[in-house]
């Protein structure tokens, strides 16, 4: 009878702590999530992020591929081989990897943030930067699996090939923003824009305006809103990203379907 006194008042205790904890979580609403579409500057804040990535990319890339040019005409196995290990192992390529998957999340939910808007126009501008980045990624992914120093260099340019594009795709979507400079209360809008490279490649683009009106951009996809409050001072205008150096531009025909 002793010994089940404690075990009682153990339980009693623990029934009240439960039922307290209830009351609390009762009385307390959850805090409601801040929804996607409520990202500021969007997507100007995304180009930015797009615009720093793909200059480390790009330096990285350089490296990589004048290190391995550098060691394709060694004729000892052992040496290709090492210089192949230390490549696959450099923090230059590793680094690589990673900014390659930043590129693929960002495109992947700016995205996702257009189709959420029923903004089909921006949701397209964003499955082609996607689709750039997906290629990127397999390219990448498929030179850390190569054993030969031949073949890690093949996939090497096919990244540099995959990387003129993306940028020159993203220059075509971001091309102008930087001096848009609209009233307090306007809109920036991105109105469609085809932007011909040469004859066979076509890209989708935008043409940066400032709209009074939400539906004076219906054709397009909106931009940030300036505030109601803010001075119209013509911001300073962003790097622009340089297309990585290649001595072969002619990219394959992009289907917009």
């Amino acid at each position: 009878m002793k010994l089940l006194r404690p075990i009682i008042w153990f339980a009693l205790c623990l029934n009240c702590s439960v039922a307290v904890s209830a009351s609390r979580t009762e009385r307390t609403p959850a805090r409601p999530k801040v929804p996607e579409l409520a990202v500021p500057d969007q997507p100007f804040s995304t180009f930015r992020s797009i615009d720093q990535i793909l200059t480390i990319l790009d330096q990285n890339a350089q490296v990589v591929r004048s290190r391995a040019d550098s060691a394709v005409g060694v004729r000892s196995r052992a040496t290709r081989a090492r210089v192949l290990r230390q490549l696959k192992q450099s923090h230059e390529l590793r680094d690589i990897t990673q900014s390659v998957r930043k590129l693929n999340a960002i495109s992947r939910r700016a995205e996702s943030v257009y189709r959420n808007r029923h903004q089909r126009y921006g949701a397209l501008l964003f499955r082609n930067l996607h689709a750039k980045a997906i290629a990127m990624q397999k390219t990448v992914d498929q030179q850390r699996r190569e054993t030969n120093l031949t073949a890690f260099l093949r996939e090497q340019h096919r990244l540099s090939n995959n990387l003129l594009g993306f940028v020159l795709q993203f220059q075509a979507v971001s091309g102008g923003y930087g001096a848009l400079a609209c009233e307090p209360g306007g809109w920036a809008c991105c109105q469609p824009r085809v932007v011909r490279q040469d004859e066979r490649t076509v890209l989708r683009g935008c043409s940066w305006q400032c709209a009074s009106k939400i539906r004076a951009c219906k054709d397009g996809c909106l931009g940030p809103r300036t505030p109601n409050t803010a001075a119209a001072i013509r911001p300073k205008k962003p790097a622009i990203s340089r297309a990585p150096t290649h001595e072969n531009r002619n990219l394959p025909g992009i289907s917009d379907k």
